[in-house]
C-alpha cells in the first residue's frame, strides 16, 4: 500500500514539477514532464482521444523534419507546451502555427515562444476542427491523439506530413511515404 502511494505520489511530482530537462536547461524553457490530459480542463468532445503530453525529443525531431520543405508554414497539431514550434523555428521555419486544444498547454506554449520571441499563432481549438491554411504547409504530429481524430483530419491535409511516433499510421494508407524510419514517417500528400 505504501509502495503504490509513492509511486502515485513520485508521478505527481513528475507531473505538476517536471525535472528541467537538457532543451529546456539550454533554450531557457518550460517543456519538460509528461501530463495527462484527463487532469485538465479541456472543452473538446474529443477529449478522451486526446494522447498525454509527452515533448518531442530533439533529435528525433531534427532527423525527421529535414525530409520537409523548409519555406513551407508549419503547423504543429497538438502542439502542447510549444517544443516542436521552437524547433522548427530553430529548423529555419519562419511561418509557424500550433494547434492545441488545452488552454492550459496553449498558454504555456504562448509563454515560452514569447520569452524566445518566436513569431507563432497557437491556435486554440480541437485539430478535427482546424481549418487549414491555403498554403504549402508542413504537417507535424507527435502522436497527439487517436484514430478518431485522425480519421477526420487525414483526407483534410495537404502538404508534408510529419508524423513521429506513427502508432496510427494505417490511418495514413495511400499517401505517398516520402520517408520512414522506426521512429517516424513523412509522407506528400496533394
Amino acid at each position: 500500500m505504501r509502495s503504490t502511494f509513492r509511486r502515485y505520489l513520485s508521478r505527481v511530482r513528475e507531473e505538476l514539477f517536471p525535472a528541467r530537462d537538457a532543451f529546456d536547461r539550454e533554450v531557457g524553457t518550460n517543456t519538460s514532464g509528461k501530463i495527462m490530459l484527463r487532469r485538465l480542463r479541456i472543452p473538446s468532445p474529443n477529449k478522451l482521444a486526446g494522447i498525454d503530453y509527452e515533448p518531442v525529443d530533439p533529435v528525433t525531431f531534427k532527423q525527421a523534419i529535414r525530409y520537409a520543405p523548409h519555406g513551407a508554414t508549419f503547423v504543429d497539431l497538438g502542439c502542447g507546451k510549444g517544443r516542436a514550434l521552437i524547433l522548427a523555428h530553430q529548423a529555419g521555419f519562419r511561418k509557424l502555427i500550433g494547434v492545441e486544444f488545452s488552454p492550459a498547454l496553449a498558454a504555456v506554449a504562448r509563454d515560452n515562444l514569447a520569452g524566445l520571441n518566436i513569431p507563432a499563432e497557437i491556435v486554440e481549438c480541437d485539430a478535427a476542427n482546424y481549418i487549414f491554411p491555403d498554403e504549402n504547409c508542413v504537417i507535424f504530429m507527435y502522436n497527439p491523439f487517436g484514430r478518431q481524430v485522425l480519421e477526420k483530419i487525414v483526407p483534410r491535409l495537404r502538404g508534408t506530413i510529419v508524423y513521429v511516433n506513427p502508432v496510427h499510421k494505417s490511418e495514413f494508407y495511400g499517401l505517398p511515404i516520402i520517408h520512414e524510419d522506426r521512429a517516424f514517417v513523412v509522407y506528400g500528400s496533394g
